[in-house]
């Protein structure tokens, strides 16, 4: 089932349909700009155009490849061993969470109590309260491309949750020798989740799995080689993505530290500048100051006298001389100012 959301025309009336490639099927609008559409089946992996009809042929959404703004679906291949045993732990604890689910809504076992620990502790407690109240002839809900608990458990690497499981295993949900759908059994899983310890622990209760193959027909030894070598190429990853993290969490301290530096430089720096600004500004004031008192004299009655008998000696030397009137009125204005 597949959701498709856009902004094609609102008013899209049912029944619309969807096509896949060539492929038309019916769908359903949720609501308006949301449809919902089951996937019609493909026998190769392929990628096809995916276009919204409206209910008189005319296609409402999907673009052409000329525009450049078509959408495409992609089929892809779970019949290779490298697309169905690609191990994600992410996504295999999402499955053995909702798997555990869907085994206590199917014996409706309904408890809020909380366990501590870890989260195998946890899944571990899950489990068994669980296993102990299914009895034999129970049917259980399918499993998602037939991966069991086990198989789960067992790609994952939880131990003691395998470890508990062989308690169950009158439960195909805990046989270690149930298949899956590609025919890949619990031993399997392990070694392609590099999972040495997990490894030993099934083929020490159950030696006759030495002979399994997978479901293309590898011998295990093949499989746990593949699988270590991905498991060291993933620790290498994280190991460097740590590393990379911690230089950039150092860098950034650095530069931090580096920044506060430079901040406190600058305010030393403006600091000094106002101090010798200030200092220039007093030096300045200062020098202005001796110069205006130095012009300023006080007139004293010593410096009066001098002056009067300057002038009087002036006035005569030019009243002896051949001097107009005019002259000698002038310098007799002067003297008396």
């Amino acid at each position: 089932k597949i959701i498709i959301v856009g902004e094609w025309d609102k008013t899209l009336e049912e029944p619309c349909s969807v096509l896949f490639g060539s492929t038309m099927v019916p769908a359903q609008q949720l609501k308006p700009g949301v449809i919902s559409v089951i996937c019609p089946p493909s026998p190769l992996p392929c990628t096809v155009q995916v276009q919204i009809v409206s209910p008189d042929g005319h296609i409402v959404s999907g673009g052409t490849r000329e525009e450049g703004e078509y959408h495409t679906f992609t089929y892809k291949d779970h019949s290779s061993p490298t697309s169905w045993l690609s191990v994600v732990n992410t996504n295999f604890h999402h499955s053995l969470i909702n798997r555990l689910e869907a085994l206590e809504s199917q014996v409706q076992i309904l408890s809020s109590k909380r366990f501590a620990g870890d989260l195998q502790h946890k899944l571990c407690c899950i489990a068994l309260r669980i296993l102990s109240a299914m009895p034999k002839a129970m049917s259980l809900p399918p499993a998602p491309r037939g991966l069991r608990l086990i198989h789960l458990a067992a790609a994952i690497g939880y131990s003691k949750l395998v470890l508990l499981l062989l308690r169950f295993t009158h439960l195909s949900e805990c046989n270690p020798s149930c298949m899956d759908d590609m025919g890949n059994n619990a031993v399997v899983w392990a070694c392609v989740g590099g999972n040495p310890n997990t490894v030993y622990l099934l083929l020490k209760y159950y030696p006759y799995l030495q002979t399994s193959r997978d479901g293309w027909g590898r011998p295990l030894r093949s499989v746990y080689k593949a699988g270590m070598k991905r498991k060291r190429g993933e620790t290498a990853a994280r190991t460097i993505q740590l590393h990379y993290r911690t230089y950039r969490q150092r860098m950034e301290v650095k530069n931090a530290a580096a920044t506060r530096i430079q901040a406190k430089f600058r305010g030393y720096k403006q600091q000094c500048h106002f101090e010798q600004v200030r200092r220039a500004v007093i030096v300045i004031q200062q020098t202005y100051r001796d110069r205006v008192r130095s012009r300023i004299v006080p007139a004293t009655s010593s410096t009066k006298e001098v002056a009067a008998k300057t002038i009087q000696r002036r006035w005569r030397q030019r009243a002896k001389s051949s001097t107009s009137p005019i002259t000698l009125y002038r310098i007799f204005n002067l003297a008396r100012n």
